[in-house]
């Protein structure tokens, strides 16, 4: 099958205390493209943390309180800086994105596309 649609999970939060994304399912044997805009401050002097978590459930969850995958984008990339990665094997997951110090505000924005694979 085709890849699916390029979905927002998070549009253009300003991130300072950790911002979750809107979460979403796979099906068994799909996979997701995930793709994280970090938009810095002029001189930046924090990084940006992107946590993945995951959860059992469908309607109540109760999410992970450690990540299933971490990944930081750096403050000394060009801006915006994008990061792309690959989930699978996951029932629902949704990312969490957070500065790693106290001092700027970052503007965050992340899409996936589900590759449309099922067993």
């Amino acid at each position: 099958m085709a890849w699916g649609s390029k979905t927002t999970i998070i549009d253009a939060a300003n991130v300072t205390t950790e911002t979750f994304s809107t979460a979403f399912s796979l099906n068994p044997g799909e996979t997701a493209h995930v793709q994280v805009d970090a938009n810095f401050p002029t001189t930046p002097t924090d990084s940006l943390v992107v946590n993945v978590y995951a959860t059992l459930d469908d309607s109540s969850e109760n999410w992970d309180d450690s990540p299933v995958y971490q990944f930081l984008i750096s403050k000394a990339i060009a801006d915006p800086h994008s990061l792309s990665f690959s989930l699978y094997g996951l029932y629902k997951v949704r990312l969490g994105v957070v500065r790693d110090g106290t001092t700027d505000t970052i503007v965050v924005s992340a899409w996936y596309r589900a590759d449309g694979i099922s067993l």
